[in-house]
């Protein structure tokens, strides 16, 4: 009876290292592709501060007040209040996606938008919101996860929130 117990014992041991090990090789490995996904994006931001006219890139720097006056607001831009209440003054239909840098699955619908910024239209505006720094307009639009769209009416209430959307048309509510 102690022998097969013993046995039992030995296995489920040997089971849960395995285990352990395929988890710790997954999370490091995790870590070693947000790293590099990191070091990718110092490196997009720093071409982009060293090129701001590049159409196929997202805007990284932060706008003055005067250099939302005169640029085309329409695109994929990093959130400002002041942006979001321009853009929806003019007239903007205004998308706010709650993402973070850590989330793949935002990583990933991220680069479809910057691959994609031929599709939205001039009346559009899609703003990044780091979901990890906006924990007020989290609470003001109910978010409780990352990857999410919040389509805004022009008073800027929430007229529709979509979670996991993974192609521009489904950002825009289409």
């Amino acid at each position: 009876m102690f022998k097969n117990t013993n046995k039992w014992i030995s296995r489920s041991l040997v089971f849960l290292l395995i285990l352990i090990s395929a988890l710790y090789y997954v999370y490091h490995w995790n870590m070693s592709q947000q790293l590099s996904s990191l070091e990718y994006s110092q490196q997009a931001l720093k071409k982009d501060i060293a090129t701001p006219t590049s159409s196929n890139s997202m805007m990284m720097q932060k706008e003055t007040p005067k250099m939302e006056a005169t640029m085309k607001m329409h695109g994929y831009m990093d959130y400002s209040p002041e942006l979001v209440a321009s853009a929806l003054k003019g007239g903007k239909q205004v998308v706010l996606f709650f993402a973070a840098p850590w989330c793949p699955s935002c990583r990933s619908l991220d680069k479809v938008i910057q691959a994609d910024l031929g599709s939205i239209g001039t009346g559009t505006l899609i703003v990044r919101v780091d979901y990890d720094t906006s924990t007020d307009l989290k609470r003001q639009y109910g978010v409780v996860t990352q990857h999410t769209i919040v389509l805004l009416n022009p008073d800027g209430r929430e007229k529709s929130k979509k979670i996991w959307a993974r192609t521009v048309a489904e950002v825009l509510g289409n």
